[in-house]
């Protein structure tokens, strides 16, 4: 039995990430499992070889050999913006709302290497960072 595609991956958790209302420790779980996978794909380990990361509906990630509590991306814009550093070293970010619009966070990423910018919303600035994080890593999946 193979697992999704990272990208099919990535776009689920994406869908998950705008649907939330405020800071989900599941999720927080969720976010982890898939920064882990995404780097061990971008490294060259297939589906065979990468690790098998899950995460539980109280924020705990775990594997084989070790668990631990994932950091709190969906209540943190410190921790948001530390995964964000993590799998876009230098990239440059930016959150606002509009009160006169409405309660909805943007954010943008503007990658500090030759690719467009992304963006996301959410229902907080942590969500809306999360957003534009798996909006941007789901566009490098699917361009390579």
């Amino acid at each position: 039995m193979s697992n999704p595609s990272p990208h099919k991956e990535l776009t689920g958790l994406l869908d998950r990430v705008k649907a939330a209302s405020g800071p989900d420790r599941h999720l927080d779980a969720l976010v982890e499992v898939q920064a882990r996978r995404f780097a061990a794909y971008a490294a060259g380990l297939d589906d065979r070889t990468r690790a098998y990361w899950n995460g539980t509906i109280d924020g705990d990630v775990y594997d084989s050999s070790i668990s631990y509590a994932a950091p709190r991306y969906t209540a943190s814009i410190d921790a948001a913006l530390a995964l964000v550093e993590k799998m876009l070293p230098g990239c440059m970010w930016r959150v606002q709302s509009d009160p006169k619009i409405g309660d909805t966070f943007y954010a943008t990423l503007v990658p500090s290497y030759p690719a467009g910018a992304s963006a996301g919303d959410g229902a907080t600035a942590p969500l809306a960072i999360l957003a534009a994080l798996l909006t941007a890593l789901t566009s490098l999946k699917a361009s390579t």
